[in-house]
């Protein structure tokens, strides 16, 4: 199996004229690189220890990511201001905070799983294994709820968001920073279309006359109190740029023009309802894509810890003589 996998390795490199219908760039070369890697791997070694080898590869891969992910966080919360040049923001503290949480589970799956199989100890595949199947099942069910209950669950957003914009937008910092980035990254404003005017009703919108209770901590999207004689209607994040995406076209004019987006034309006429539904059918390819791949690595890990397991209880334990028992 592995001659011929190395002979099919030297005729992919070789003649690549054999692949002409697949893009043979960096999917070519990286194709390559693996089954080379995994020749070398499992040359002169049983299918077994291949299998070993592989699993050992596999988890230390996904240490190197979780140790990744565990640096990358840690440097984001002790110096947000020299990475983003942000002071304290509260998006990207809960941000990192999820990352980091990833990453230390992902490390300490991993580091069981490459352990176990390197000491080959069946305590530890027992717990890799275990973990995976959890991690698995509980992937599967979200993935099944979510299919099933996608139109409850987005009318549960949009509600959450619509009273996030009306009773957290300008007090909770975190709600805040999270609706602008949205608004600022989509291009949309509010919860539904033509409905700018929900900021009108909004607890940001009476705090602005009220200063000392306004909060002033840094928001990257222009979040800022009162500096005029004029109040705003609406928050600079639902401004519409200009072409080159860096400068707001008219930020006054959007902010203190009429709330209806028919006759303010610098205002926002998309509610974040439906450009979130837009940003997700457009990159459902990918985040499926993406939701298999990990799902076919979770099967790969799972069907691995089992062999292994399989060829270790056979190597611990004695075969029982069942044809003496039964004589």
């Amino acid at each position: 199996m592995v001659i011929r996998l190395h002979f099919f390795v030297i005729k992919i490199c070789f003649n690549p004229s054999t692949f002409q219908n697949f893009d043979l760039d960096l999917n070519y070369l990286l194709l390559c690189v693996f089954a080379e890697l995994l020749y070398v791997m499992c040359a002169e070694k049983s299918a077994f220890g291949c299998i070993k080898t592989l699993l050992i590869s596999f988890n230390l891969f996904f240490v190197i990511i979780g140790l990744t992910f565990i640096g990358m966080s840690c440097w984001t919360l002790l110096s947000p201001e020299s990475v983003f040049g942000i002071s304290s923001p509260k998006l990207l503290h809960s941000a990192a905070c999820v990352i980091l949480t990833t990453g230390t589970f992902l490390v300490s799956i991993a580091f069981l799983g490459c352990t176990g199989a390197a000491l080959e100890n069946r305590c530890l595949l027992i717990a890799f294994f275990t973990l995976l199947c959890g991690v698995f099942m509980g992937a599967m069910v979200a993935g099944v709820l979510i299919a099933v209950f996608k139109d409850e669950l987005f009318t549960l957003a949009v509600n959450r968001m619509s009273v996030g914009v009306q009773h957290e937008y300008g007090i909770s910092a975190f709600w805040t920073e999270w609706i602008d980035l949205i608004q600022f990254q989509l291009q949309c404003c509010a919860v539904e279309n033509y409905q700018a005017n929900l900021y009108s009703r909004s607890a940001w919108y009476y705090r602005q006359t009220e200063p000392e209770f306004m909060i002033i901590e840094d928001q990257p999207f222009g979040v800022t109190p009162k500096t005029g004689p004029w109040a705003a209607n609406v928050p600079a994040s639902c401004c519409l740029l200009d072409q080159t995406g860096m400068a707001y076209k008219n930020i006054t004019m959007c902010q203190t023009g009429p709330v209806d987006a028919e006759v303010n034309q610098f205002l926002s006429p998309h509610g974040c309802a439906s450009a979130i539904a837009t940003w997700i059918r457009m990159y459902s390819a990918p985040i499926m894509v993406l939701l298999v791949s990990l799902l076919l690595l979770l099967i790969i890990g799972l069907v691995f810890s089992l062999v292994l397991l399989r060829g270790y209880a056979t190597d611990e334990y004695d075969r029982v003589n069942t044809t003496s028992i039964l004589t």
